[in-house]
């Protein structure tokens, strides 16, 4: 529901956008469907810029709940946003596992296995 929310306010992605998936993301992205795994999207980015970035990625109904930072009792650094997303998907933190692009991601400090992409 909060993925297609987002998607819906999402503003129209200007013509010649330069923004591309990180390579192979696309593939991951499939690996991860094949096994039905849960996804929700943690970000510290305003809604608007959240929901332009993953509709500009074609990601903007992809993740059944985007959790933001600015909507939580406290953003990242702060394990709050990722606690969020697992009460939403409804998992315990051994459940789960954090694709981390930002160094402000806290997932470890809400106890979930993270990786870290450089």
């Amino acid at each position: 529901v909060a993925a297609a929310a987002a998607a819906a306010a999402a503003p129209a992605v200007a013509p010649g956008s330069k923004l591309l998936r990180m390579p192979g993301l696309t593939e991951f992205l499939a690996w991860v469907d094949s096994r039905s795994l849960r996804k929700a999207a943690v970000t510290n980015a305003p809604r608007g810029n959240a929901a332009l970035m993953l509709s500009a990625l074609q990601l903007d109904t992809y993740f059944e709940a985007v959790v933001l930072g600015e909507e939580c009792a406290r953003a990242k650094p702060h394990p709050d946003p990722y606690l969020q997303a697992l009460q939403l998907l409804g998992l315990q933190p051994h459940e789960a596992i954090v694709i981390e692009d930002s160094p402000s991601g806290a997932a470890p400090a809400a106890q979930i296995h993270t990786c870290r992409l450089c």
